[in-house]
């Protein structure tokens, strides 16, 4: 009877070791995506945030620091704490003395939680922001698809 039981311990953990190595990992899904959002840039520091709503993701908070080169790197964090990246690429900016209109084309690269190795593209959207003496503010919303 022991040995029995004990057979059936040992059935028991070798089930168990092998599982994690049989289940395989959540095959990727592409999804239409679509974002809108607020953002705030000041001129010094350079530095960038947004709030807005996306499929997939819900309520975010957004932070990046633009860059003079672009693609400069975004980072979207979802309420529960799942972030989104993205690489911003900007083109045909127009300068006035109270706007800055730009088209915005925006590539995913990669998340944490259930956004880990999610790819895809939103935009190209083109975006009129209102200048300020100390920065800018815009509004803008965009669509395309992410693979998560």
């Amino acid at each position: 009877m022991f040995k029995s039981r004990w057979n059936i311990v040992l059935a028991f953990a070798a089930c168990a070791l092998l599982l994690p190595a049989t289940v395989s990992a959540k095959k990727q899904v592409t999804r239409p995506f679509t974002i809108r959002g607020d953002v705030t840039v000041t001129f010094v520091p350079y530095y960038a945030s947004a709030t807005g709503v996306a499929t997939h993701i819900g309520q975010y908070s957004s932070e990046s620091t633009p860059s003079i080169e672009f693609p400069s790197r975004a980072t979207l964090t979802a309420a529960n704490g799942d972030q989104l990246y993205w690489d911003e690429n900007c083109y045909d900016l127009i300068w006035t003395a109270t706007t800055l209109t730009f088209t915005m084309e925006c590539t995913i690269d990669g998340g944490t939680g259930r956004f880990e190795g999610a790819s895809g593209s939103f935009g190209p959207v083109t975006v009129t922001a209102d200048l300020t003496p100390t920065g800018c503010t815009f509004s803008y919303s965009a669509s395309g698809t992410i693979t998560y």
